[in-house]
């Protein structure tokens, strides 16, 4: 992800924001994956443009750039490390954990250090048969006044391998054998 200040461009009244997207396939050095001009045989063709969600917004002169989510089942935490664009050791990030409206854990850390949540007593592990995501509120005080909150989701899940009793590799979902159906 990469973002833009846009302020110094800006005038007063309406604008207008063009966005030039170029790809060039595989006349570049950025990973191509099957994609490339001359096919020869397979049937990827060449794609270009914008893939993700794009988004335009106000944000404050201090603010939460990034936030990392990382969901640990077997310790029943979720790490989350918010990156400040102007981090100062005065500042507090406060983390909620929530089930649709009700706040089911909570965190927080001094210093720009990462905030470890710890989860309730058996959480809803997330699955394709049950793809249930936690809401996440992500704040960024300076003593008591809010500088920046974002929202994101997260899922408490674990992708691993194991070896079973007869030495072969399986995938692992929460720390269960997953049977993929049709993978390449």
């Amino acid at each position: 992800p990469f973002s833009f200040d846009v302020t110094p461009a800006l005038k007063s009244g309406a604008n207008k924001m063009i966005v030039k997207v170029w790809d060039g396939t595989d006349q570049g050095y950025q990973p191509r994956g099957k994609q490339v001009n001359n096919p020869h045989g397979i049937w990827y063709t060449p794609v270009s443009g914008i893939w993700q969600t794009v988004w335009m917004e106000p944000v404050p002169e201090k603010y939460i750039e990034n936030v990392k989510i990382t969901p640990d089942i077997d310790k029943n935490i979720i790490n989350v490390e918010a990156f400040i664009n102007q981090p100062a050791s005065s500042d507090r990030i406060e983390v909620k954990v929530m089930e649709g409206s009700r706040v089911v854990a909570t965190g927080q850390s001094i210093n720009n250090q990462p905030v470890e949540v710890s989860m309730p007593t058996n959480p809803r592990l997330w699955s394709p048969n049950d793809p249930f995501l936690y809401d996440l509120e992500v704040t960024v005080f300076n003593g008591s006044k809010q500088l920046d909150k974002v929202k994101s989701y997260t899922a408490m899940r674990k992708y691993s391998t194991k070896r079973d009793d007869k030495g072969i590799v399986r995938l692992q979902l929460n720390n269960k054998d997953l049977f993929q159906f049709g993978p390449l």
